[in-house]
């Protein structure tokens, strides 16, 4: 990735961000029912979306198949339901606190796919979790006696709203994480088809709530809507996404921090809100609790002298150069073994450079890296290609093992998680091809699963490819 794409994304979300910040002073400014405000947004939305979506070619049929359509659709609704929770919230609480209780969502994601893999959290985890509600109590500011009534039913009304209007802004940001749990199901569509698809679908959703008959009377208020709809949806959504493709996400999570914080200074220059240290102290709580979900960190703990700690995480277009060290140094054996050269066969991974591996992510690659002892040792990508044919298949690929490592079951702890990953994806075949005189890795997929195909003669190639199979139907079967 180059300097210039990096600056132009990271420009492209800095903007992202600030105009997030913004959307609760147009919201409350409009005057209107949370039901018109999220109405009008999808509406204006999606007339923008609509124009770029059709400028930049990217409506294709593919992307209508009932089963990718019915994963958006389902995507819409949540994301709908999470700006009508967000927005009702501002009723309740000042828009800077909901907004900064919305952003635990990074929180809550973490947790649904720990408890979707049946995964057991770990104590940092719950560490962190502990941290942020205790954010969230110092900025509600109920005290130990007002939240006593608040359970007893005798709570003051300003207490009973704060609790409701927190409890809002928290439902939109579980439902914002079904959101991105059902999109990553279609991560092979582009994000802008999916987010034009999502807002028609809000459309017809709040067509029979919307408010006609009060509708704004003032240009200004108009003028909000507009900018919400045009603005702070089409055109933010389009530069957001625009710059997830040219960051890595250590970038992205940082800069997203800009939004909550840009809420607080536009909520307090706009309406005057005053916010008490006691709540500036939550505010740090939750936002240095959602950090350290972001960015991994974990609390100190000892290990056992002498053993040795494997672990398999996601790595994203920051570490090319890691993985193309990785894919170079493991294949070289492999090159020597069979011949082969920068001269038959430069595209073979024993030359692989971090162009190719920046390449492979921009098509929609990912990577997972196996580290022992946080070193990386091994890696493999998985590609869940857009035309399948009707097939809902995944790609192994770029499987690599340091030589040093080799036969100590690595690789065979990276395919199973590349199984398991297929499965998650609802995925039916997941398809490998190995070079076609090299009997023994072909050998080893099958006491893994994997059952031999075609073998083809490829004109530029010094060697043979023989495709592999795994069917993940069989396997859920045994």
């Amino acid at each position: 990735m180059n300097r210039s794409s990096n600056t132009i994304g990271s420009i492209e979300l800095i903007l992202a961000m600030i105009l997030s910040g913004t959307i609760g002073y147009f919201v409350i400014s409009s005057g209107q029912a949370f039901w018109n405000v999220v109405f009008f947004r999808c509406v204006i939305g999606a007339v923008v979306l609509g124009g770029y979506a059709y400028y930049a070619g990217l409506i294709h049929r593919e992307y209508f198949q009932r089963s990718v359509l019915l994963m958006i659709i389902l995507g819409g609704i949540t994301l709908v339901g999470n700006w009508i929770f967000l927005f009702a919230s501002f009723n309740y609480i000042p828009f800077s606190i909901a907004t900064v209780a919305y952003h635990m969502q990074p929180l809550f994601l973490v947790i649904t796919g720990a408890l979707i893999t049946k995964e057991k959290l770990s104590a940092s985890l719950l560490f962190w979790l502990a941290l942020a509600f205790i954010g969230l109590f110092l900025i509600v500011e109920l005290d130990l006696n007002e939240l006593n009534a608040l359970f007893s039913g005798e709570a003051s009304n300003d207490g009973s709203y704060a609790l409701f209007g927190l409890s809002l802004a928290l439902g939109a940001a579980l439902l914002y994480t079904v959101t991105t749990l059902v999109t990553k199901k279609v991560s092979q569509v582009p994000s802008t088809f999916v987010a034009l698809v999502q807002v028609i679908v809000g459309i017809f959703m709040l067509l029979p709530f919307a408010d006609f008959d009060n509708l704004p009377t003032q240009t200004s208020q108009w003028m909000d809507l507009l900018i919400l709809g045009a603005v702070l949806t089409g055109f933010m959504y389009i530069i957001m996404y625009d710059s997830f493709q040219k960051l890595p996400t250590s970038l992205i999570a940082l800069l997203s921090f800009i939004y909550p914080i840009t809420a607080l200074f536009v909520d307090h220059l706009a309406f005057s809100t005053h916010i008490s240290l006691t709540q500036i102290l939550g505010v740090i709580l939750i936002l240095f609790a959602v950090s350290a979900v972001k960015f991994n960190w974990a609390l100190p703990k000892k290990e056992p002298r002498g053993k040795t700690m494997r672990q398999i995480k996601e790595v994203f277009a920051d570490q090319a150069d890691v993985l193309a060290h990785l894919i170079r140094e493991a294949n070289r054996p492999v090159a020597d073994r069979f011949g082969i050269n920068q001269d038959n066969g430069p595209k073979h991974p024993s030359f692989c450079e971090s162009s190719w591996v920046e390449k492979d992510f921009e098509r929609g690659e990912r990577y997972f890296v196996l580290t022992e002892d946080q070193q990386p040792i091994a890696c493999v990508a998985y590609e869940v290609p857009v035309k399948n044919n009707g097939v809902r298949k995944a790609y192994l690929n770029r499987l690599s093992v340091l030589p040093e490592r080799q036969s100590k079951g690595i690789g065979s702890q990276l395919v199973a998680h590349i199984i398991e990953q297929a499965k998650a994806d609802q995925l039916e075949l997941i398809s490998i091809g190995v070079i076609g005189e090299h009997i023994k890795l072909q050998d080893w997929y099958e006491q893994l699963g994997f059952v031999k195909g075609n073998t083809k003669h490829f004109a530029h190639l010094p060697f043979s490819v023989t495709y592999m199979v795994y069917d993940l139907n069989q396997s859920l079967n045994k």
